[in-house]
């Protein structure tokens, strides 16, 4: 199991080669089935540090496609330990001026209400 500097570090880096061959690809969906099936095949340990990275990409407000990348992980493997981190997010947009901001308010606040809900 890799400390976790080395797993953040190294999540990070991944992200950003899947992006950029992606990008080659010109296949903007592949880094998040990459992302999503990585996250799935995690251990219970390893699962929290990327948790934690995920956490991280909401918070960046300049880095458009990490926070989309962390709320499709979130949804496609109901994280609901990041509710708390979607609101905070949702509570930014909501005075964000970005043209995007209030359609990605509608998208965090559909995703919380999803994870928030017990499932029958």
């Amino acid at each position: 199991m890799q400390s976790r500097q080395e797993f953040i570090r190294s999540m990070n880096a991944d992200w950003d080669r899947l992006v950029a061959d992606g990008d080659r690809r010109k296949d903007s969906m592949s880094p998040l089935l990459a992302l999503t099936d990585f996250y799935r095949t995690l251990p219970e340990g390893e699962r929290d540090f990327a948790d934690e990275v995920l956490h991280s990409w909401l918070r960046q407000t300049s880095d458009l496609g990490r926070r989309f990348g962390a709320l499709s992980v979130i949804s496609d493997c109901n994280v609901t330990r990041a509710v708390p981190w979607l609101r905070a997010l949702a509570a930014h947009l909501e005075t964000d001026p970005a043209p995007i901001s209030p359609y990605e308010w509608a998208k965090v606040n559909k995703l919380i209400a999803k994870l928030a809900t017990p499932e029958c």
